[in-house]
């Protein structure tokens, strides 16, 4: 079993109403009545490791693996609105690039 308490997810403590919190994966799995029956507010770490997967999947084309972030700085554009531009390396092959 979890040790740690289930309201200490991915979400919940910042915005109880995320679609990223582990009810909300509960809900999404038709598991949360079964859940909440079952009077345990520390889930097993098979169910927790399952939600943490679940999170993934909705990142999927913005988590870049094998990459290190070098350097971060803010671009103005000329509408005034500021974009955060991430410059990366390629830990295999030294390629920098930026995002």
């Amino acid at each position: 079993m979890l040790q740690v308490s289930l309201f200490k997810d991915l979400a919940f403590l910042r915005n109880p109403a995320s679609p990223f919190t582990f009810f909300s994966f509960l809900r999404d799995k038709e598991l949360l009545y079964h859940f909440i029956h079952t009077n345990n507010l520390y889930p097993s770490r098979k169910l927790f490791s399952d939600y943490l997967v679940w999170v993934s999947r909705f990142f999927a084309n913005k988590i870049s693996f094998g990459k290190e972030a070098v350097a971060a700085r803010f671009h103005e554009k000329p509408s005034g609105t500021q974009t955060l531009v991430v410059t990366t390396r390629d830990v295999s092959s030294g390629d920098v690039s930026e995002i």
